[in-house]
């Protein structure tokens, strides 16, 4: 078994199927079947919610129908719907497996991403729940607007936006720009202003992001994987629609002290990750996936 790990940001070039234009084709499928995908969820929201006039109102966290369920499905899994969306256009295009996107390790590791998530939940939930009980919020209401299936509703999909975020931005987006320049820190600067401008907060909340996306890319090129970052982003995420689900934050944008915050935790983060990892090897090599794909496609091509 191969227990090398390539460079994470290159890796696509690994493979004898690798073209500078097909990580343009899988993007572009992608998105089609993302849109596909949303506008099933658009019909069923819809149905959920009884009217179709009440969609985009649901959709903000602000709405009383977003932490009963429909809205969070809506707006939550159309995000989600990327890495199924992701899976697809690999397999369609077939230039390298799905499972390169994950790592240049050999595929995810379960394990990682266990005692990443432990790490993180630490580090971003508790000091987001701490400050949110420390320091309130003076916008906050302290009312619970989670309903059982809207609390479920989150708590599956989160997950599942937060990893699908990580696929695009890191996976895609960081390893496309890597293949092309061969420049890895040109990769992971792109990745993260494309990732911090594709969301629609004011400046400060722009510029975390920034921090947030670059500590991702950080620790995907650090660890040859996404194990990590989803970890981090997983952890951040789940853990602010917590507190704005039972009252305990505003959906309103912080400013500076948010700014501040959220480059403290990732600071925090990203150290213990490689001090753990360099401790107890916690993203060994198991492979890498490129000689078994490579000898298939070889063996195709002299049929």
């Amino acid at each position: 078994m191969e227990q090398n790990a390539y460079e994470y940001t290159t890796f696509p070039r690994r493979f004898v199927t690798y073209k500078w234009f097909k990580p343009l084709i899988v993007g572009l499928i992608t998105v089609l079947f993302a849109f596909l995908f949303q506008m099933m969820s658009l019909a069923l929201a819809g149905l959920w919610l009884g009217d179709y006039n009440l969609i985009r109102e649901a959709t903000e966290r602000s709405s009383e129908h977003f932490f009963t369920g429909p809205g969070a499905f809506l707006a939550i899994g159309g995000v989600a719907s990327l890495l199924p969306s992701l899976a697809i256009a690999s397999r369609i295009v077939g230039d390298r497996p799905f499972s390169s996107y994950s790592s240049s390790r050999g595929g995810w590791n379960w394990g990682a991403f266990a005692k990443c998530l432990v790490l993180a939940a630490i580090v971003f939930g508790g000091a987001i729940v701490t400050d949110a009980l420390l320091l309130p919020d003076p916008a906050a209401d302290h009312v619970n607007r989670f309903t059982m299936i809207g609390l479920l509703v989150c708590l599956i999909a989160v997950p599942i936006q937060a990893t699908a975020e990580e696929y695009i931005y890191r996976g895609l987006i960081m390893q496309a720009v890597g293949s092309w320049t061969n420049i890895p820190l040109v990769a992971m600067l792109i990745s993260s202003v494309l990732f911090a401008i594709s969301h629609s907060y004011g400046v400060f909340g722009i510029a975390a992001v920034l921090v947030n996306g670059l500590g991702f890319a950080f620790l995907t090129r650090y660890s040859k994987g996404l194990e990590a970052s989803s970890s981090a982003h997983i952890a951040n995420n789940l853990a602010v629609f917590l507190c704005n689900g039972v009252g305990l934050a505003s959906s309103n944008e912080s400013g500076l002290e948010g700014l501040i915050a959220t480059t403290a935790m990732m600071t925090i983060y990203c150290v213990a990750t490689v001090l753990l990892d360099k401790k107890y090897g916690w993203f060994t090599p198991q492979g890498n996936g490129v000689t078994a794909f490579n000898e298939k496609h070889r063996a195709k091509a002299e049929k």
